[in-house]
């Protein structure tokens, strides 16, 4: 007969059959291939002697010495998840068109992972919900319960009026931000919201609660 306690076993060895965390290598639009930097810069009155920089690879996140390194190569993927989607932030790719007198865009949304490639870890918020959080690189979860692993990247890629849209006039710089996560399909999300913001050495890349969403520092993913 089969015994109960073998059943278990089998059941918390398996991995969840209720993760639904969905992950694939990301290109971004005229990039060559997943391979990337983070680029870090201020923004509005905040900034550093510390900025710009790209990024070091380990826990904690730190900008690179910006006069000597050249920062550390990640990777990127794309993902989807219904479990942590909201009404009015649907966590999987997506994209909007609009023309107007001067030309055609699209604007290319993804909600990422960002990747240590010599250990498969995952940036993480290492204390995600407090309204301050260093960040690191921690084993990936494939059974997440919320977004401390997940961040956004937004694109915008323009054609010409009436032009084929396989051939862009231009590639838009991939913004790298954090998730605001909307309650409601109508309404953007209320506050507090997350940025970027530097540790008091200001070499350590944490993620803060902010009043305004003009707050913070601002970055963007380079091909590596």
């Amino acid at each position: 007969m089969f015994k109960l306690s073998a059943l278990v076993g089998i059941l918390l060895a398996a991995p969840s059959v209720f993760a639904d965390l969905k992950c694939a290598s990301l290109t971004p639009q005229g990039f060559k291939n997943n391979h990337v930097k983070a680029y870090f810069y201020g923004f509005q009155g905040y900034t550093a002697p510390t900025l710009p920089a790209n990024t070091s690879v380990g826990t904690p996140w730190t900008l690179s010495n910006h006069n000597t390194s050249t920062g550390a190569t990640l990777h990127v993927k794309t993902c989807n998840s219904t479990s942590l989607s909201t009404p009015g932030t649907q966590i999987h790719p997506s994209t909007q068109s609009s023309c107007g007198h001067g030309g055609c865009y699209t604007q290319f949304t993804n909600y990422i992972q960002l990747l240590n490639p010599s250990t498969g870890h995952c940036l993480t918020a290492l204390n995600y919900n407090a309204s301050l959080s260093a960040t690191g690189f921690k084993p990936c979860n494939t059974d997440p319960k919320n977004l401390a692993q997940l961040w956004e990247t937004d694109q915008q890629v323009d054609y010409p009026l009436g032009g084929n849209v396989g051939n862009p006039s231009s590639y838009g710089t991939v913004e790298f931000s954090n998730i605001e996560v909307a309650n409601t399909p109508d309404y953007p999300p209320d506050p507090p919201f997350l940025a970027w913001a530097l540790s008091g050495d200001l070499r350590g890349v944490q993620v803060k609660q902010f009043g305004y969403t003009q707050d913070g520092v601002l970055a963007e993913l380079l091909q590596a």
